[in-house]
């Protein structure tokens, strides 16, 4: 065996059991946490009870958690956030115009990134933590791509394969993230080619049936016609997949200023390094592959921690209150069921056996004494205490979350104006609100990442199709080559909250109805569909504003009928 490739592979032995020792250090810590978080999974699933053998006694579960968690998803996640990409510089306000419409026009719905942000800030409400993963796929083929290959990859990650440095106390401060995924063998070879066919199965994993792995949606079972050892026939292996912040470097000599040589140390990794390990067999150790030096994994908290990266979710703030009410409920179904059932009284001369009496309905029975006594005895009424508490308790949850009648939709009892619902409307947002700032930094991260993405891979000669302010698609190319500075990525505050888009819009009109802004600013807010070709219309047809009669006030245009102008338009 020649000198150079023992070298190698003592190499690889030395950075597996590197990555390994990462991993099991991370997955100590995370297991303390990973026991509650499978407990919050199964409320959120609405498996809140242990098994009942017996089936005595009524195992009640009206689910809040989950409701609650599914409305401020909902609220979240409706409208598609405003994400405005803005110049370092003034020479690449071009540039910057056409990588936002290449982000909101073609990645965005081409990569369904709605559904993946959905289930990010799920898992932060449910875990504590919520994880996207922005990659470049040379395989990759989106909708709308107009033939070419190779594209900005956005993953939703499950909360189980992410392991972070357990020094750290953010995901920010971590030193190495890892991305641990069981695949099989056959995705294995597929991914790496050159390496992949040294990875022997792993008995630990392959038995496993697909329902018990937690797979990230870019894995997708390969399976082989030609069998042999990349046949998908069950055989899998955990890749861990370490991304580090790696300080190695080497000592050069090097000229200093006077002329003399001098000893300076060289960083290995100045981007930071990039380890894949599967079973034993080093698949890649390189730097890492991004000109942006990041990890390329994006988070959201659900609240912030200070103790750990994991930070909380609602649902740990909820679980005791949702068993208390579990238990009320139970109690409430054991009376009405037990109690619908009630004891029969009878003097032993009465005359009828106690075998004879039943429940059954419209039953008659004929005593023979008929001043003996024979009858029902009603049922005691559950305490009144009971039934408060229970409100109680719903009133806590709402406290805890900030999710109250008027955020799901429902009219507060006793409240009918208009103007003291839009207030109450204000204030229930507070806590909402702050979740939406985590979500916005979470899209922002994205976005920047996506940007990182187009800059460092999108070659001159593609075209994309975009859509102009006018309505009407163009096609365009991104050539990095010619910014000057760069781009940096700004979300609007609010802007992925439906509520505030509805007050927006209720703001545009009257803001209108004041003459503030005009008939083009009214349709914007409102985001009426097709709005751009009814400003055109209205536009041709000269319609957009009759003769304002005197004394009229400008921009009424609701109240009275009229409609202002847009700015340019013909008198």
């Amino acid at each position: 065996m020649a000198v150079e490739e023992t070298a190698v592979i003592e190499q690889d032995a030395h950075s597996y059991k590197f990555v390994e020792s990462l991993y099991l250090s991370a997955k100590k810590a995370k297991d303390q946490v990973t026991k509650d978080v499978k407990r919050y999974e199964d409320l959120w699933r609405g498996k809140h009870w242990k098994k009942n053998p017996t089936g005595k006694r009524t195992q009640a579960v009206s689910n809040f958690i989950f409701s609650i968690i599914e409305t401020e998803v909902t609220w979240l996640t409706e409208n598609r956030p405003s994400i405005i990409v803005v110049p370092q510089n003034e020479f690449d306000t071009q540039a910057a115009k056409v990588a936002e419409r290449i982000v909101l026009d073609y990645l965005w719905p081409g990569l369904d990134i709605r559904s993946k942000l959905k289930r990010m800030a799920r898992s932060a409400l449910v875990r504590g933590k919520g994880f996207l993963k922005v990659t470049w796929d040379n395989e990759l083929k989106l909708a709308g791509s107009l033939g070419y290959t190779g594209d900005v990859r956005v993953d939703y990650i499950n909360w189980h394969e992410i392991y972070l440095d357990p020094q750290a106390s953010s995901v920010e401060d971590a030193r190495y993230i890892i991305h641990a995924r069981v695949m099989p063998l056959s995705e294995i070879v597929r991914k790496w080619p050159e390496k992949g066919p040294l990875v022997k199965p792993d008995p630990a994993y392959s038995d496993l049936t697909d329902e018990d792995l937690y797979n990230a949606d870019v894995d997708r079972p390969i399976v082989s016609t030609t069998g042999g050892p990349v046949s998908d026939d069950g055989h899998r292996a955990m890749v861990l997949e370490c991304w580090l912040k790696d300080d190695s470097y080497e000592l050069r000599e090097e000229m200093g200023v006077d002329e003399k040589p001098i000893i300076v140390p060289h960083f290995l990794y100045p981007r930071g390094r990039l380890i894949i390990v599967a079973n034993g067999v080093v698949l890649v150790d390189d730097h890492n592959p991004y000109h942006d030096g990041e990890f390329p994994f994006v988070s959201m908290s659900g609240y912030e921690t200070d103790d750990s990266p994991w930070d909380m979710g609602e649902v740990e703030q909820l679980e005791p209150i949702q068993r208390v009410i579990n238990i009320l409920e139970s109690r409430f179904v054991d009376n009405a069921r037990l109690m619908t059932n009630t004891v029969w009284v009878k003097s032993e001369d009465a005359g009828i056996a106690a075998d004879k009496i039943t429940n059954e309905e419209g039953a008659v029975y004929t005593i023979k004494n008929p001043r003996a006594r024979f009858e029902r005895v009603p049922p005691q009424p559950l305490p009144q205490h009971y039934f408060t508490l229970y409100q109680q308790l719903q009133r806590n949850m709402e406290t805890i979350t900030g999710i109250h009648d008027i955020t799901q939709g429902r009219r507060p009892v006793g409240i009918t104006a208009a103007t003291a619902i839009s207030l109450l409307q204000e204030a229930s947002q507070a806590r909402i609100r702050d979740k939406a700032k985590n979500m916005e930094d979470a899209i922002r991260h994205l976005g920047t990442l996506m940007l990182s993405r187009i800059v460092q891979f999108y070659t001159p000669e593609r075209v994309f199709r975009l859509r102009g302010e006018d309505g009407q698609y163009f096609f365009q190319g991104f050539d990095a080559q010619t910014l000057v500075a760069g781009l940096d990525v700004v979300v609007e505050a609010g802007s992925s909250l439906q509520m505030n888009e509805q007050q927006r819009y209720q703001m545009a009109i009257e803001l209108f109805q004041a003459g503030g802004i005009d008939i083009e600013g009214l349709l914007e807010a409102s985001g009426f569909p097709g709005r751009d070709e009814i400003i055109k219309r209205m536009r041709a047809g000269r319609a957009l504003m009759p003769e304002q009669p005197p004394g009229g006030t400008p921009g009424a245009g609701i109240a009275s009928g009229s409609i202002p102008p847009l700015p340019g338009a013909m008198p």
